[in-house]
């Protein structure tokens, strides 16, 4: 249970990534870092399995080192996940359906990826995320790009993210953001999320 998060202004813009970092087994929580990786000026996110990121970070040279854009990335991510032995689902004699939801990223531009592995860019000015605390994100995402006076792009993002982990009882650990683009720093950049009082539950009397 996670979410991934990608906003660009505009195609001269830095493009920011972001990413809750708590796993969940069963009923139990662990911080396990970003659901990115990044390699030279691409940036690939997943939501799903554990295993779909402990790949995507063993093979990230392999995924992103040379890449030709999101189509080229499609092609390369559905060959790993088939040669770990992922298992493929066919919908209405439809494309092979490996069920994990991705986004790819560069200076200027995002893609989202299916889970079929079909390519959707993410037009700017527009927050979208992925994973189970997606329509948050993209809802509080859509809020603040047209809040007035305007926020910054980061602003944005460490906002959009913190809505998500206050809503959604599947997202948690901390804030993870990262600026791709010329002039952008080298490290990402980590906040921890505030931690709240979980409320009594309320039930109206029967």
């Amino acid at each position: 249970m996670s979410v991934i998060l990608a906003y660009c202004a505009s195609p001269r813009a830095t493009t920011w990534i972001a990413s809750d970092t708590m796993a969940m087994s069963g009923n139990l929580r662990l911080d396990c870092g970003t659901k990115w990786i990044l390699h030279g000026r691409w940036a690939a996110g997943v939501a799903g399995f554990l295993r779909s990121a402990n790949l995507l970070e063993e093979g990230k040279a392999r995924l992103l080192d040379g890449l030709d854009g999101p189509m080229d990335f499609a092609d390369r991510a559905q060959q790993l996940f088939r040669s770990d032995g992922y298992r493929e689902e066919h919908e209405d004699r439809g494309p092979p359906n490996f069920g994990q939801a991705m986004l790819l990223a560069t200076p200027g531009q995002a893609w989202i990826v299916g889970g079929d592995f079909s390519i959707a860019e993410i037009p700017h000015g527009r927050v979208w995320a992925e994973g189970s605390g997606r329509e948050i994100a993209i809802g509080a995402g859509h809020a603040l790009v047209h809040q007035r006076p305007a926020l910054d792009a980061e602003e944005i993002v460490r906002r959009a993210l913190d809505a998500t982990l206050a809503c959604d009882t599947t997202c948690g650990g901390a804030i993870w953001l990262a600026e791709l683009g010329p002039g952008a720093p080298e490290m990402p950049r980590h906040h921890r999320a505030p931690r709240r009082r979980r409320e009594p539950d309320r039930r109206d009397d029967a």
